[in-house]
C-alpha cells in the first residue's frame, strides 16, 4: 500500500507539473491529503484503466468488486465469478498487473481477491460517490435495498417502477438492479392483484346491499298487504 500510495502521488505531481519536478517536498505529501483519499484515488485510476474509460463497464467491474470481493459484512472474500463485461479476462488481468486484486490459484480454478484489507473502506465509499454521481435514483435505491438485506419497503412502485424499467432496457445492469427491478415487478404485480381482489369484493358488497335493500322493500310491502 506504501507503493500504491507513492505511485499515485508520483502520478498527481506529474499531471500538475506535467513531470517536470526534481524532488517531492514535505509539502507535497502533506498537500496530496489523508490515506484513504489517496487510497481511493489509486482505486478509481486502476478501474478506469481497466474499462478504458468506458462508464457501462466501469459500474459493473465496481460491483464486481464489492459484491464478489468482499463480504456483506465488509471483510475479504474470494470468488472465481469474473465480472459481467466482454472482456472480463482481460480486465481482471489488468487490476491484477495494478496490484488491485491478487490470484490464488489451485488444482481446478483460480479465485480472485483483493490485495490488501486497508483498500475496504476506500473502495465502499469510493464506489459510493460514483454511483451517486453516474446512476439514476432507482438505481442508488436497489442498492440501498441490497445493504438493507432487501427490506421490500425500498421497492419501487407504479409509475416509478415502469419508467425504471422503461429506462433499464437501455442500461448494463448489475446483479443487484435486475434483483431489485425483478422484486419490484413481483411486488407491482401482487399489489395489482390486490387491488383487483378488494375491487370486485367492493362490488360484491354493493350488490349484497342492494340485494337486501329490495328484500326489506318487498318484506314491508308484502307485510303492508
Amino acid at each position: 500500500m506504501l507503493q500504491v500510495v507513492c505511485d499515485s502521488l508520483w502520478r498527481n505531481l506529474s499531471d500538475q507539473q506535467n513531470a517536470d519536478f526534481s524532488r517531492i517536498s514535505v509539502a507535497n505529501v502533506v498537500d496530496y491529503g489523508p490515506l484513504d483519499d489517496a487510497l481511493a484515488r489509486y482505486y478509481r485510476y486502476v478501474i478506469k484503466g481497466a474499462v478504458k474509460k468506458n462508464p457501462d463497464l466501469e459500474g459493473a467491474v465496481r460491483d464486481w468488486v464489492q459484491s464478489k470481493l468482499l463480504t456483506e459484512q465488509l471483510f475479504r472474500s474470494q470468488t472465481r465469478e469474473m465480472p459481467a463485461v466482454p472482456n472480463a479476462e482481460e480486465v481482471v488481468a489488468y487490476l491484477q498487473h495494478r496490484y488491485l486484486v491478487r490470484d490464488d490459484p489451485r488444482p481446478n480454478a483460480t479465485w480472485w481477491e483483493l490485495s490488501h484489507d486497508r483498500l475496504i473502506d476506500p473502495i465502499v465509499e469510493n464506489n459510493r460517490l460514483w454511483r451517486e454521481k453516474h446512476l439514476a435514483p432507482w438505481q442508488l435505491d436497489a442498492y440501498k435495498w441490497d445493504r438493507s438485506h432487501r427490506d421490500s419497503s425500498y421497492l419501487l412502485t407504479g409509475e416509478t417502477y415502469r419508467a425504471a424499467k422503461v429506462m433499464s432496457r437501455r442500461l448494463e445492469l448489475s446483479e443487484v438492479e435486475r434483483d431489485f427491478l425483478r422484486s419490484s415487478g413481483d411486488a407491482v404485480a401482487h399489489e395489482g392483484r390486490l387491488k383487483r381482489a378488494q375491487s370486485r369484493l367492493g362490488l360484491v358488497q354493493v350488490l349484497l346491499f342492494w340485494s337486501l335493500l329490495c328484500n326489506l322493500a318487498l318484506a314491508v310491502y308484502l307485510l303492508q298487504r
